[in-house]
């Protein structure tokens, strides 16, 4: 466990029964009751290895570091990173998709197909109205397919416990 200060003043013994309930389990909560417990788990660790990747691989794409072929690799292996993610992610979704009660699924089913629709129309829509260009299928529908799955099916990733 990894503890973080919430707040920098402390207390000499706190009187609280949280903070009197974790005393043995974490010896530093017997100190100040301004503390917070933070679990780092692999969701976690697996946030900070994005975040920290994504920083250095923007740094690279926008010429703030030098191109050389450690940059290379650093881009490319994350690209590998973000296409696994998605397949695991997919395939978590599809594994526990099974596990969800029928009229859940159907209830989903039905938001993703109503947000494809609205997802797709609003663009086409805007570029009618502002640009008066052809409305192109191929760019809105992928965008539109990407965000209604994701608002639609993105929990079903932590699912844990079997609905009945």
């Amino acid at each position: 466990m990894f503890l973080v200060k919430h707040n920098f003043r402390l207390s000499k013994v706190p009187t609280d029964n949280l903070t009197r309930k974790f005393e043995g389990e974490y010896p530093l909560l017997a100190y100040t009751k301004y503390m917070k417990v933070i679990k780092i788990n692999k969701s976690t660790i697996y946030s900070f290895i994005f975040v920290i990747w994504t920083v250095i691989t923007i740094f690279i794409v926008n010429d703030i570091v030098n191109v050389n072929k450690l940059s290379i690799v650093i881009v490319i292996g994350y690209v590998i990173f973000l296409l696994l993610s998605a397949l695991f992610g997919l395939f978590k979704v599809v594994l526990n998709a099974r596990n969800i009660r029928w009229l859940d699924l159907r209830k989903r089913l039905l938001r993703f197909i109503k947000l494809v629709i609205l997802f797709s129309i609003l663009p086409i829509g805007l570029d009618y109205l502002f640009r008066r260009s052809e409305m192109s299928l191929e760019r809105t529908l992928p965008i539109a397919f990407g965000l209604a799955a994701g608002a639609s099916f993105y929990d079903l990733v932590w699912l844990k416990k079997k609905k009945e």
